[in-house]
This record gives C-alpha cells, structure tokens and sequence, in this order.
C-alpha cells in the first residue's frame, strides 16, 4: 500500500513552518519538498546546482491541486550547499542565518551512492565527505537557530537524517578511532563500492543517536531521527546500473524500474519522520530512532546500537574537524571574541604550533568594528595540565609577562578519555580538571588580587563546568586521594560518571574559593558555568555563557547575587545539583586537594 499524504497529513498545518531539505532536486529529497510546500510550509531546496534546483521549483509552483478548504501552498526557495566539501558546508550553513530567523526541520537528504572512490579535501574519500562530515558541519552550525525555534511555544522541532538499510552491511569489526578508519579501501568494484557506501551509512546512525543523546541531556525538545525510505527507484538507480555493461545494464534498469519502490513511497517515511504528530506525542520513543517504511518504528543493526562507537564516531569526527580549521572550541571562539572587543588575550595550550595557528586565523579574521573599537592583542602562554607540578610552573611562568590580570577563564578540560593515571598516581580527568586549574589559578591569585586593588576594577574566575555533574553519585566524598580515583570502569556510562565526578569536584573549588574570597572582602568575583551541549561546530554558541560570565556588567551590579554562582545558556543563573550546593562537601574538596598537592610539593 502506497503512502497517502492526505491521510498521513490530515489536520497537519505546517504555514509557519520553515524547512531545509538537501538534495532535493530530484528522487525522494524533490517529493518530500513538494509535498510540504503543499502543505503550507516554507522549502528551502538546499542543492549544488543552481539551474537544476530552478527548475525543480518551476515544477513545484506550477503543479495544480486541490487544497483542502482554508489550505493553501507555501514558498519554496533554493539554498546553495556543497557537500563535497564541509568548508563550503559549513559557509552554506552560515549563509543561511542571513536568511531565517527561525528552522523548524532540518531533512539530511542528499548522500553519494556507488561513485568512483575518490579522496576529496583533507584526505577523506567522498562519499564520507558526503554522506557524514558535510551533513554534520551542515547541522552543527544550524544548530543554534533549531534549539532557538524550539524554545518558542508548541514548537515541533526535528533533524531527519535519511539513512539506508544497507548499514547493516558494515564490517563487524568497525570503528572509527583515526583518519584511517573514514578511508577503508574495499575496492573499487561494484560489491567494494557499496560498502564503502554502507560505512557511511552506519557511521550516519552513530552520529543520528550521539546527537540524540546530547541533544536529550541537555533537556532539548529536538528530536533526531534517522531513517531507511526504502529500495526507491531514483536517478542515482539509473546511474548505479549504467555502470555495468550492456546488455547487464538494461536488464538492471527494468529489474529497477519494476521491483522498486517509487519516489512518492520512498519520500513517506521522510515526511512521516519529519512532520507526523504522534511522534512528537511519544517524543522519548522515538528520540534517536530508526525509521523504515512506512514511518514504521524498527531496530538498526546490533553493530549501530552500540553507544561508545557512537561517541567515538563523534569525537573521531569532531576532532578531523577542528584539525581541518572548520571546527573550533569554545575557548578558541571565546578568545576570538574578547580579541575583538580589544582585550588583550592570551591563549594557554600545550601545542604551540595548533596555538599559534588560532593566533593567525583570529588575526587575519576581518572584521567590521564600531566606530572608535578596535582589535586587542592575542598572544601564547604555554600550559600543560596533565602534571599540576607544571601548571605551576606556567603560572609562575605568567607573573613574569604582566603586572596585571582581568579575568581568568580555566576553559581546558578532557571528557571521555580513557581512564589513566598520571603523576602522583591521581586519574588524569581529576589531575587536567580539577587539580591542576586549582594549581594554576591558586598561583595567579595574588596577580589577580592586585588587579582588583586598582580604581574600578572587574576581576573574574570563570570555571567552565559542566551539567553533567549531576550524574556524580549521590554519596561522593573527597576525604582521601582515594576518593579522587574511584573507579566506574571503562564502558561509556563509567566514563561519563569519572567526568561528571570531576565536574562535580570542580563546583565544589569554585563555590569555596568564591567563599574564601568573600570572606576576606575581595571584589573577585568566581563563578562555574554550563555552556551548553554544544558541539564544536556551534562554539560560538557555546561561548555564549563563558563571555557573559567573564566581563558582563550586569554580574558586576549584582556581585553578591552571582559570587559562587552557576550559570547555564545563555548566561542564566541556575542552581546546580542539591549535592553539589553541599557547602561542607565544597569545604572537604578543597582541603583535600590542597592536603595532597602539599604532600606532592606543589603547593
């Protein structure tokens, strides 16, 4: 039975709707845009070629139908994307911003099937470029206009990523840890290429329920799904089998033609996925699912449900990104900005030649200032925090470049790493999250106290934190070295709780030297934050928080209200978990620390 849009659609009211769906030139990316534009929605047909995407839209505006009493059509626009290379996807995805104020759907088309396998930018082949690396660059940076839309009331927002069921067929054995492993070479024959075309396809899953999950902790209403439309006879059929020789080729065409489903079918699970009510009334079901004709709620592969190969498809992703300059941190985004208001900002890393690209990318950046504004400085400060014993050297380091410091912003921090110990036998999350910023900060203080003796001072402490201290365990302590190491192994969910520890532990620091500081009547005023579950895709986002925290006036007027505070996006004060506002815990924790970084000749 062949999908019915008027029965799938009935009460659908989509006129204020804005959607972006990519490759939608033709196959089932054209029929899911004509059937919403019907619907009243606004369709941005997102396309290479301008020309082909032209004519589409002639199509679309001059098909007749009848409308429904009181419907009518909406508009359907061309938006120009590259997907061959996530530069251009990433400058696609900014150009939109100057367009729309609001982004209610996003449907991740377009994808390249069985092409010769080429390498394309950056030394990944195309159909991973394609497939994964453009359409994520696509969505991150879009990001902030969707969580934007949803925040408005009775909001419907989604991410639709058309998949394949051919995920399925994926080496057991996948992972995707390095370069290497986005480059799989199985050949170039017909049975090698589709393959190829099958890692993409799972690696698109990985990134599906990864987003999903992030998306979810963060409390978003943004669901995420991917889907399977079904074996659709479409222009990429045509072209596979014209890949063979006559007269294979014929026989494959009418195989195709006549076995195949159509477009119109194979573009209903995409529009179900994207605009079906009962999904958004069982949003927790269907968040981060798999869809397959027709709208039907069905299983990936075991290989796909896999949960730490879906965060390492992400950070493996993520990190090429940032290496490839399309992708920056929160911190970088952070200095880039403050740079632009005309402070004078130094850049604390370990990698001197990755810091020193930044310094250039933020220097060459051009930018239209205000009348009377200018530029700053942006300099390098070497800084390794996985031994405190040299944070503190880098802070002594600090005190022979300036005589004064603003504000101070302990941004660095590690995630999901494996557990390891570093120096004095402490795990590396708590030595580069908590024990060395603690070293650094505590000896830059007597700097920053001397800065806020001066007329109309502003000096800051922001700890960037995280909401995921809320999954530390209710009955933490920080009485012993022990206590720092506890062990919740090495699966996904044991790792999150070693970061959410240590984020914990870093909410403690800042609400007892806040206390400390207040107590001894200094105008520093120390605060931690949540930025957001951002990706680094939509950093500037993510920035958002850490900049308001670090020289937002209205903090200044109100000291009192935000000293030891928690602030989460954008800027607002919050409240963090009920253990983490546990003052005697914050006293423990800091004593401790102090006790064993004694006891190591640190301090």
């Amino acid at each position: 039975m062949g999908f019915d849009p008027e029965k799938v659609l009935k009460d659908v009211d989509l006129s204020k709707k804005v959607i972006l769906i990519t490759g939608a030139t033709s196959g089932i990316g054209f029929e899911t845009a004509r059937v919403l534009y019907h619907r009243g929605a606004k369709v941005y047909i997102a396309a290479r070629n301008t020309e082909k995407a032209n004519s589409c839209i002639q199509r679309i505006e001059n098909e007749k139908v009848n409308h429904s009493q009181g419907q009518q059509s909406g508009k359907v626009l061309f938006h120009h994307l590259e997907l061959a290379d996530p530069a251009l996807a990433k400058k696609s995805a900014e150009e939109f911003f100057k367009k729309e104020d609001r982004l209610d759907i996003l449907i991740n088309n377009a994808a390249t099937i069985v092409e010769d396998r080429k390498l394309g930018p950056n030394g990944v082949q195309d159909v991973m470029l394609v497939n994964l690396f453009s359409p994520f660059v696509f969505t991150s940076i879009l990001l902030p206009l969707l969580k934007k839309t949803s925040s408005e009331p009775n909001s419907d927002v989604r991410i639709v990523n058309v998949s394949a069921k051919s995920h399925r067929d994926a080496p057991s054995n996948t992972h995707f840890k390095s370069k290497e492993d986005f480059n799989i070479d199985f050949g170039t024959s017909f049975i090698g290429l589709l393959k190829s075309y099958s890692l993409s396809k799972l690696a698109q899953i990985y990134w599906t329920r990864e987003l999903a999950r992030r998306l979810s902790e963060e409390g978003s209403s943004i669901i995420v799904l991917a889907l399977h439309p079904g074996v659709i006879y479409t222009e990429n059929t045509s072209t596979t089998a014209d890949r063979f020789p006559f007269p294979l080729s014929s026989l494959l065409q009418t195989f195709s033609k006549v076995t195949f489903s159509s477009v119109q079918d194979g573009a209903g699970t995409s529009i179900i996925a994207a605009v079906s009510p009962p999904i958004r009334a069982e949003k927790d079901k269907y968040q981060g699912a798999y869809l397959e004709p027709m709208g039907k709620l069905a299983k990936v592969s075991p290989l796909a449900q896999d949960d730490e190969r879906a965060k390492e498809l992400w950070d493996t992703t993520e990190s090429l990104l940032k290496e490839w300059n399309i992708f920056s941190g929160i911190g970088f985004e952070t200095a880039r900005i403050l740079y632009h208001r005309g402070a004078k900002v130094y850049i604390a890393a370990r990698n001197t030649e990755k810091a020193n690209n930044c310094i250039q990318r933020i220097e060459n950046e051009k930018v239209n200032y205000s009348r009377g504004q200018q530029s700053g400085k942006v300099l390098f400060h070497h800084l390794e925090l996985a031994d405190p014993g040299l944070a503190k050297k880098s802070a002594e380091e600090f005190l022979k470049k300036e005589d004064r410091l603003d504000v101070l912003i302990n941004n660095a921090a590690i995630t999901f790493e494996d557990r390891k110990l570093g120096p004095n036998g402490v795990q590396d999350i708590m030595l580069v999250n908590l024990f060395s910023p603690f070293v650094f900060t505590s000896t830059l203080l007597p700097l920053l106290k001397k800065t806020s003796s001066e007329p109309g001072p502003d000096v800051r402490i922001v700890n960037v934190s995280s909401r995921a201290h809320r999954d530390a365990p209710s009955n933490v302590r920080f009485k012993s070295k022990e206590d720092f190491n506890i062990g919740f192994g090495t699966g996904l969910m044991g790792l999150l709780k070693s970061y959410g520890l240590s984020k914990l532990a870093q909410i403690y620091w800042t609400r007892e030297l806040a206390r400390r500081l207040s107590e001894e009547g200094s105008s520093i005023i120390a605060l931690a934050l949540h930025p957001g579950v951002v990706n680094t895709g939509s950093a500037q986002s993510g920035a958002g928080t850490p900049i308001i925290a670090a020289v937002s006036p209205s903090i200044r007027i109100e000291k009192d209200k935000y000293q030891g505070g928690y602030l989460e996006p954008i800027g607002k004060l919050a409240k963090a978990s009920s253990l983490a506002q546990d003052d005697e815990r914050a006293k423990e924790l800091w004593d401790t620390t102090e006790s064993l970084l004694k006891e190591w000749n640190i301090l």
